[in-house]
């Protein structure tokens, strides 16, 4: 984590990589469980992931507590790819 603030700019930067293994149980020895697969689709490709495992943001401050802008990137362990093809185009995925 960090904070940059001056007179004219405050920004945040924060970062984390290990969202997963800080949610695991200690008490439990390893390997535990893999956590459930999340489905996401975009145009082309269906995903099958992780739940985000870590995440990066980059932000302006518009005071204190608030976010103006900023961008945040998200994380996944992928599990596999699905091509999906338009029509007339078709994929092969056996």
């Amino acid at each position: 984590f960090v904070l940059s603030y001056t007179e004219t700019l405050q920004l945040v930067y924060l970062y984390d990589d290990n969202i997963l293994v800080d949610n695991l149980d200690p008490n439990v020895p390893l390997p535990q469980q893999f956590p459930k697969p999340k489905s996401l689709a975009i145009r082309n490709a269906l995903f099958t992931t992780t739940p985000v495992n870590g995440f990066l943001l980059f932000a302006e401050l518009l005071d204190e507590e608030m976010i103006d802008q900023g961008h945040l990137l998200l994380v996944f362990g992928l599990y596999g790819i699905l091509p999906s093809l338009p029509d007339p185009y078709a994929a092969n995925i056996g």
